[in-house]
């Protein structure tokens, strides 16, 4: 903490010390309200029932009924507590605290029951304890049973309504499932039978896992196969027959007459016959009749052969043209199969649709039947997922009033807003106190204090022939008082601003009326003439000559002095003790007061100059005369005495501006009239016994 920061706190306390009044004021006046309001509110209790939201029960009631578990995380509490707070629950709660007569008398009658039902809610909190699954509930009124049954019957209605939330959602899902239910039933049906009807119209009816078009197609397709090959080797056999036929060859008709009977008779004979033709070709010769009946009887066997073989071949014609046909026909079935097939495809991507109509259907049917058997095992487990942990009884002491607790609240908040108060007043109050005050806020020196005298002290002198009250002496006969010291710093500053030899002029002015700036210009007279020193004192307050009506009789005096332009014994008071000369104003002060200009006390001025060291000038205050002003040219140094706790530094700013007596010339600054008790008590102003005295 910095050394500004200590002194702000200084500042701070110094007027909170300053403001005692307000504090003390405004402690009672809370102190007084606090009392009053304890000793005339009528008495409140508050009664308290606690509820567990209990996320384990929660959990096990939705293991057992399979109902889906709500939890309670933060803002599911929140909601809990919005729900006990709720015009529904407050209903229910009617039920419990009321008859049913007493329900009745209400029923009919809706503003009747809006303003219990809200009387009843008003006094209603419902709040969390801490992070915690406690909800506690209270309940405050005038009569202690009244609310321990109050707060009783909102935990009981909350409850009551938790159980009936869940059985009544269960019973509306159940209607709205079976409805649902029946309605997927229907559709699923309806898709079905479109199926069906869409396959008989497209043909699509299968079996065994495959259409019938399908089936069709795959058997064509077989038998086109069998049919190709039947054909390929008809052909072969019979395109066979036609070169053996056309070469004439035997050998290679015989091979291919195996599998004829006929012509198998006819090789057996045509073999034996070579074999005949061969012994007797070398047994008879070539030319022998039997040789050539034997060959010729070959060649009618070999005629026979090709005259079969072309039969033969004629046969395998027939055949490939039979084969041929039948491929041909296969293969136009098989096209015909293929273009149906195509169309069915496109058809059966529709029936695909349709059967994924029916399975969604289908599906959702049995999730729906599914939850249907849930809902029903949850009607069958009516667990609230809280319950009553603490049951609220009849409070002993009251909750409201606190009477300690408001007393104490009244203290701290009277002692604050006296404090509030106190440097509210010291912000506002800116009129001249301290010392430093005079320099920040004027911009001038500080001189020292004229302390307020009591009024027990205005005492006739006896020690001055010209004084007759002590006020106006008291520099004199008190040496250690403040005024004094007072006058003790001016006359070293003074010494220090002038030239010695040369007699010095001061001007003792005011901002305002009633300042003490009479009491200082004779007590500072005083003090400089007690110093060996030959001193001045005039009066030219000429319109409230209050330092000459307080002490002398008003004769011959300054106004006569002007007129004659000259000092004479007659006009001057001379004090033999203090070597002190007094011009006092007369009784034709205000007759000439207006007469007054600065040539002729200019040169009355120059008349005493020769004569004393020092003239002082008790001059009319800045704000009701220009005396001062008109004069300024004539003073070297002015006297300022400001009135402590009344003079403000804009009103001297003012004053000074408008008289045009510069700064620079003002000697320093007296605060008169100050109340030292309070300096030492709220500003910290030390007065040491051994030098001073008040």
């Amino acid at each position: 903490m910095g050394n500004d920061d200590i002194l702000s706190l200084q500042r701070v306390w110094a007027a909170i010390r300053r403001g005692q009044r307000f504090i003390v004021v405004s402690v009672a006046a809370f102190l007084g309200a606090a009392m009053l309001y304890v000793s005339l509110a009528t008495p409140q209790y508050t009664a308290m029932t606690s509820i567990l939201l209990d996320p384990m029960q929660a959990k096990t009631v939705a293991e057992l009924s399979s109902k889906a578990q709500r939890g309670f995380e933060n803002a599911a509490i929140v909601s809990q507590v919005e729900i006990i707070k709720s015009r529904h629950v407050a209903e229910r709660a009617l039920q419990y605290l009321y008859s049913e007569e007493e329900r009745s008398a209400v029923s009919g009658d809706f503003a009747k029951k809006e303003r219990l039902l809200a009387q009843l809610r008003r006094n209603l909190r419902v709040y969390r304890e801490g992070e915690s699954y406690v909800l506690n509930i209270r309940y405050t009124t005038s009569d202690p049973q009244i609310a321990a049954s109050r707060a009783n019957a909102f935990a009981q209605a909350y409850i009551y309504e938790q159980i009936h939330s869940f059985s009544e959602d269960s019973e509306k899902t159940s209607q709205w499932l079976k409805m649902k239910i029946e309605e997927l039933r229907q559709q699923s049906i309806h898709a079905n039978i479109a199926i069906q009807k869409f396959r008989v119209q497209n043909n699509l009816v299968s079996a065994g896992g495959r259409s019938v078009t399908e089936q069709q197609l795959f058997n064509i397709n077989s038998k086109l196969g069998d049919a190709k090959a039947a054909t390929a080797s008809a052909y072969v056999k019979y395109e066979h027959s036609r070169e053996i036929i056309g070469r004439n060859d035997v050998s290679a008709a015989v091979a291919e007459a195996f599998d004829n009977d006929v012509i198998n008779n006819i090789r057996q004979q045509y073999i034996s016959d070579q074999q005949r033709l061969l012994k007797l070709t070398r047994t008879l010769g070539r030319e022998h009749e039997a040789v050539k009946g034997l060959k010729t009887e070959i060649e009618e066997a070999q005629n026979v052969i090709f005259s079969e073989m072309k039969r033969i071949a004629q046969s395998y014609k027939n055949k490939y043209e039979v084969a041929l046909a039948k491929e041909t026909s296969l293969e136009q079935s098989l096209g015909k199969l293929i273009d149906l097939k195509v169309r069915n495809d496109g058809q059966i991507f529709e029936l695909e649709a349709l059967e994924k109509e029916a399975d969604v259907y289908k599906q959702l049917y049995n999730d729906y039947l599914a939850k249907f058997e849930k809902i029903n095992q949850q009607a069958s487990f009516p667990i609230a997922e809280s319950r009553v942990i603490t049951k609220a009884m009849a409070p002993l002491g009251k909750s409201h009033p606190k009477s300690f607790l408001i007393l104490v609240m009244s203290l701290i908040l009277g002692g604050g807003f006296g404090v509030f108060l106190a440097l509210l007043s010291d912000s506002f109050d800116k009129s001249f106190k301290r010392a430093g005050q005079v320099e920040s806020a004027a911009g001038l020196f500080f001189l020292g204090f004229f302390p307020a005298m009591a009024a027990s002290t205005f005492r006739k002198n006896s020690d001055l022939s010209l004084f007759s009250d002590v006020e106006y002496a008291h520099s004199v006969l008190s040496p250690l008082s403040l005024q004094a010291e007072s006058c003790r710093n001016i006359k070293t500053t003074l010494d220090k601003k002038s030239d010695a030899g040369q007699c010095q002029i001061i001007g003792v002015i005011s901002d305002t009326l009633n300042t003490g700036k009479s009491v200082t210009a004779s007590n500072l007279a005083l003090f400089i003439a007690q110093s060996k020193k030959k001193c001045l004192l005039i009066d030219a307050d000429l319109r409230n000559p209050v330092l000459s009506k307080s002490n002398f009789s008003l004769s011959k005096g300054l106004a006569f002095a002007l007129s004659d332009k000259k000092l004479g014994k007659d006009v001057l008071h001379h004090d033999p003790k203090t070597n002190l000369y007094v011009l006092p104003a007369d009784k034709n002060s205000k007759a000439l007061a207006s007469s007054v200009h600065a040539d002729s006390m200019k040169a009355l001025l120059e008349s005493c100059k020769d004569s004393f060291d020092y003239i002082i000038i008790d001059l009319s205050p800045l704000s009701a005369t220009s005396d001062a002003s008109g004069l300024s040219a004539l003073i070297d140094h002015f006297l300022l005495v400001l009135e402590w706790g009344k003079s403000k530094p804009n009103s001297l700013n003012f004053h000074l501006k408008q008289s045009g007596i510069s700064k620079d010339k003002v000697l320093g600054v007296i605060l008169a009239q100050a109340n030292m008790k309070q300096m030492v008590q709220k500003y910290d102003h030390h007065i040491y016994s051994e030098y001073t005295t008040i």
